[in-house]
């Protein structure tokens, strides 16, 4: 099972996201927190020296690498702007 999360900034995604995967007891996922650790920077910092459409492929990019058949179940916070 994957549950993906998509919506604006600051409508609780994240505090949605972890209470269901607490409550199905599989893994949350912040597409964000995945981007900056795979990037070694902050998404602030991807923004300002790359760029929102290098943000966009990066986050495309990330989604379909967790995502796949191979992929554990889990819970996934994704912005409302996600590309695939």
């Amino acid at each position: 099972m994957r549950i993906f999360l998509i919506g604006f900034m600051g409508v609780g995604k994240t505090t949605i996201g972890k209470k269901v995967a607490a409550a199905l007891h599989i893994p949350f996922l912040d597409l964000d927190s995945y981007i900056a650790q795979q990037q070694n920077m902050s998404v602030a910092d991807i923004f300002h020296h790359f760029g929102e459409d290098y943000f966009r492929m990066c986050e495309s990019k990330c989604l379909q690498e967790t995502t796949t058949s191979k992929s554990p179940p889990r819970t996934t916070r994704c912005s409302a702007s996600t590309k695939s």
